[in-house]
């Protein structure tokens, strides 16, 4: 949604089989910097210079070696490189075998140096059962996804690029109030304030500390002005002056963050809270897919979205629950 708003073209989804990536056609390298400048979903752009079949034997790094060598083009004996080598699949050959070959064919053609650990350009080599995609890794081996402003981490902190994304789910009308209750270093409604929506935002947490760390991350961001943080429990969200008209949170999972046992009894009683303040639509991630699905069918809640994500590590059930 956001890469076709940025660049007019609907990207195609899980080219070659993989999972979590989008494809562009057309535009090349200036469509892949305003990427990079603008949105705030991707994690990584890459562009693409080549792409073949190879074989799963050992006859296969050869024909890697081929496909690799135009990487050269883009660079000169003054620059250094790197090559990033992943592999999915059989193969008689393993990443390292194909990071060195494909390394060896660039450094000949080219008279670049390796610099392993800060490339001023990082190579990708992907070889995905029998086929082969070389790439330029334009953003390096940063995720776009890292902000600057977070300068206080919570111990279960929310990829930033993930709260956007549930943002733009969550779909909130201009000049709306909405409310992350349980919103520890505050990505949430940073990322909130940074949609240019006027949006009406506030930050809540049980924990003072975490508020404070919230505080100084929205001021590095630059957003301060446009938070109100205050210490609540979001179990009695119903009690606050204020009523609400969208909900975006990731209330805790009871794995790094308050003893599973509670959950439950958390989870209930926010619920509860909900359904009495004028909630339109909520979009929360949990692991306690079983627990939000039996409570929306408990409170009478529609699910209008549900799809599995991964917060790091963590395998997550996102959801999109309307209230009205």
């Amino acid at each position: 949604m956001e890469v076709k708003e940025l660049t007019g073209e609907r990207p195609k989804e899980r080219p070659f089989g993989l999972r979590g990536r989008i494809m562009l056609k057309e535009g090349g390298i200036d469509r892949a910097w305003k990427l990079i400048r603008e949105s705030r979903s991707l994690h990584r752009v890459s562009l693409l210079l080549s792409q073949g079949s190879v074989s799963r034997g050992r006859e296969g790094l050869s024909e890697i070696r081929e496909l690799s060598a135009v990487a050269s083009d883009f660079l000169s004996p003054h620059d250094t490189f790197a090559i990033r080598a992943r592999r999915i699949g059989k193969h008689e050959y393993t990443s390292l075998d194909i990071g060195r070959e494909a390394g060896e064919e660039i450094k000949k053609k080219s008279g670049a140096k390796v610099n392993l650990d800060n490339p001023s350009v990082a190579i990708g080599v992907e070889v995905i059962g029998e086929k082969c995609l070389v790439t330029i890794e334009l953003t390096g081996d940063l995720s776009l996804h890292r902000r600057g402003y977070r300068v206080y981490d919570h111990p279960s902190s929310l990829k930033p690029s993930i709260a956007h994304c549930m943002l733009r789910i969550l779909d909130p009308e201009e000049e709306s109030r909405i409310v992350d209750p349980m919103c520890g270093g505050g990505t949430i409604p940073i990322e909130a304030s940074l949609l240019s929506m006027n949006l009406r935002i506030w930050g809540m947490e049980k924990y003072e500390k975490h508020i404070r760390g919230a505080i100084l991350n929205s001021y590095a961001a630059g957003v301060r002005d446009k938070i109100k943080f205050v210490v609540w429990d979001a179990t009695k969200l119903d009690e606050f002056r204020e009523e609400f008209d969208y909900s975006a949170v990731n209330p805790p999972y009871g794995i790094r963050i308050a003893r599973k046992k509670i959950i439950p009894k958390l989870y209930e009683d926010f619920f509860y809270a909900l359904e009495k303040v004028g909630l339109k639509r909520l979009c929360l991630i949990t692991t306690e897919r079983n627990l939000v699905r039996n409570l929306c069918s408990g409170f009478g809640l529609k699910i209008g979205e549900e799809r599995w994500i991964m917060n790091g590590n963590l395998k997550v059930c996102l959801f999109l629950v309307n209230f009205t």
